[in-house]
């Protein structure tokens, strides 16, 4: 007797899922520094004239701003994943686990201060959604 079954695999869209909830949090991410990192480390500066505080504010501003590229990236790679079932090869194997481990760790300071959005948005959903993904494309 044929099967009657039809291909129920959810991968690709779970990838596509973590590349659009990435995409959204591009523009999502510069308006959240305007709102909120912007405003603070304008009230820092001129704090203080030490060097070294002048280099920790431009490490900040820099750090949040690329931040930005690192999410397009991830948005990128999760739209490739979705047409090949996951990562491929060792080295997206380790921007997997880099994106899943590097956003729970990071992630942990928004949850202690009760922001979530960016958890939803890049640090926690996406890769969750890619690791459910790349799971399901093994079975």
């Amino acid at each position: 007797m044929a099967s009657t079954s039809t291909n129920t695999n959810i991968s690709p869209y779970l990838f596509l899922t973590a590349s659009l909830l990435n995409a959204l949090a591009v523009p999502g991410h510069i308006i959240f520094g305007r709102q909120n990192v912007d405003p603070t480390l304008r009230a820092l500066q001129g704090r203080s004239d030490s060097p070294t505080h002048a280099v920790g504010l431009a490490a900040a501003r820099v750090g949040f701003e690329h931040m930005t590229v690192g999410i397009f990236a991830a948005a990128i790679l999760n739209y490739r994943w979705s047409a090949t079932n996951g990562p491929q090869g060792r080295d997206e194997h380790a921007l997997f686990w880099a994106l899943l481990g590097g956003g729970w760790w990071v992630g942990r300071r928004y949850w202690r201060v009760g922001e979530y959005g960016p958890l939803v948005l890049c640090l926690w959903g996406p890769p969750l959604c890619s690791l459910a993904a790349w799971a399901l494309a093994q079975h």
